[in-house]
């Protein structure tokens, strides 16, 4: 009885049911790209050993400084965080520049979490600049909800976003010892 009702289902199904749609044909990368080259492999290249770095500068990512929600005024954590961002900035005498980048989370408006960024790396300057750090190397930038350093859909995303990031933009050592 049930193999009757079945094959009766099977007679009034429709057309389009039946056959399903081909497979979409297979793209070639000049079908993606037309006449572009590819983009490159999102790989690092790491050189060889005693091989000759090819920049003369080189950015180090220095310990991010976190922040409460909707707030741009530093915790304990955030001032022992730039106490060594300081240390390791008076250490190293070859940083040419010290970018200073203000993030939020995706919670409130972009246009507060925009300020909010803006604010953040602000403080972030200020604090270097109240510690001795030359105010002409540094370059403070609010970056808002824009570029997240995590996703925003978690607590712990939306906690890790709320940050300044700091990087010490350098002369690499090894190929200026090279090229004298």
């Amino acid at each position: 009885m049930a193999l009757a009702g079945f094959i009766t289902a099977l007679a009034v199904m429709p057309a389009w049911a039946a056959d399903p749609a081909p497979p979409p044909p297979i793209l070639s990368t000049k079908d993606l790209w037309g006449d572009l080259p590819p983009p490159p492999p999102e790989t690092i290249i790491v050189p060889e050993a005693g091989a000759t770095p090819a920049s003369k500068l080189e950015y180090v990512a220095l310990s991010p400084i976190y922040f409460e929600s909707g707030k741009a005024t530093l915790t304990h954590e955030g001032q022992q965080a730039l106490d060594a961002a300081v240390t390791y900035i008076r250490k190293h005498k070859t940083i040419k520049r010290l970018l200073i980048e203000g993030n939020a989370d995706s919670r409130g408006s972009v246009r507060y979490n925009d300020r909010l960024s803006d604010r953040r790396a602000e403080i972030v300057r200020s604090y270097l600049t109240v510690n001795g750090i030359d105010p002409n190397i540094m370059a403070p930038i609010g970056k808002g909800e824009h570029v997240p350093a995590d996703q925003n859909w978690s607590r712990d995303g939306q906690r890790r976003n709320r940050q300044v990031a700091i990087i010490a933009v350098q002369r690499n050592e090894s190929v200026t010892a090279q090229q004298d």
